[in-house]
């Protein structure tokens, strides 16, 4: 366990202690002398992918997942947004890295009570692409339309404390996004 800046602390990797001071056990490490685990993990690492692994108990597989993809990037596709929530709320228990790309929400009408949270969870995903983790995602969220990769870094405006802003630039900056 490590301490943030802040005071809080950071876990680096799941651990599950024992009250009577036992050993710990990593949960990434726990499958390593399951031999069918460690011929997944080597095709995985020798580039054999996409892998399709059936056979896991419902509990299982964040775990198995998290394990397998501790480091990289790497796509999870699911058959509904309901399971794709669900596991990702698993994943979150083993990792930090996991990101949610949920499918577009379509509104046809005008509604002003309409949150915009799908939208800002599929941008979040979008942004994180390149620095690994394990995004999970449904067919019909793989299958909708998104935003190019050119047209987001575009549109991405980082902002930090310190910073000095023009407010009438900002602002038109923030009106041309949308």
């Amino acid at each position: 366990m490590n301490f943030a800046p802040g005071g809080g602390a950071v876990l680096s990797a799941p651990l599950f202690g024992c009250a009577d001071g036992g050993e710990i056990m990593n949960f990434y490490t726990l499958l390593d002398g399951y031999e069918p685990y460690k011929q997944l993990k080597k095709d995985i690492d020798t580039g054999k992918t996409p892998v399709s692994v059936c056979g896991v108990v419902e509990s299982a597989k964040a775990q198995l997942i998290a394990a397998l993809c501790s480091g990289r990037s790497t796509l999870c596709v699911v058959y509904s947004d309901f399971e794709a929530r669900a596991l990702y709320d698993e994943l979150c228990f083993y990792t930090d890295r996991a990101y949610l790309f949920c499918e577009k929400e379509y509104v046809f009408h005008n509604i002003d009570t309409r949150a915009h949270m799908t939208d800002f969870d599929r941008l979040a995903a979008l942004d994180r692409i390149g620095g690994g983790g394990v995004f999970v995602a449904s067919v019909g969220a793989c299958m909708s339309y998104t935003l190019p990769k050119d047209k987001l870094a575009a549109g991405t405006h980082t902002v930090k404390i310190g910073d000095k802003l023009d407010a009438d630039d900002f602002c038109a900056k923030l009106t041309e996004a949308g």
